[in-house]
């Protein structure tokens, strides 16, 4: 965030069952909140329910972005 670089972010869907061993103790469960709040705040997410959803997503927004804002680091593969 401090070098003005997009942040493309996807966070899971609230309503997701999550699997017990997935989640967080109580501690980790409010820093897991605070750093969703701080990638939230001011900006466009995207929220994902499954991994062919998120794996579309993630496709999508990074050609998106790629064609909006060419920078250096996006490089062709036909090169």
């Amino acid at each position: 965030m401090k070098m003005n670089k997009p942040i493309l972010a996807f966070i899971i869907d609230d309503n997701v069952p999550v699997e017990k061993n997935f989640i967080e103790s109580d501690e980790k469960k409010k820093k897991l909140e605070k750093f969703k709040e701080k990638v939230q705040k001011d900006r466009m997410i995207e929220k994902w329910k499954n991994p062919d959803e998120l794996a579309g997503m993630v496709v999508t927004s990074l050609h998106n972005q790629m064609e909006r804002k060419p920078g250096i680091g996006w490089v062709r593969s036909d090169y």
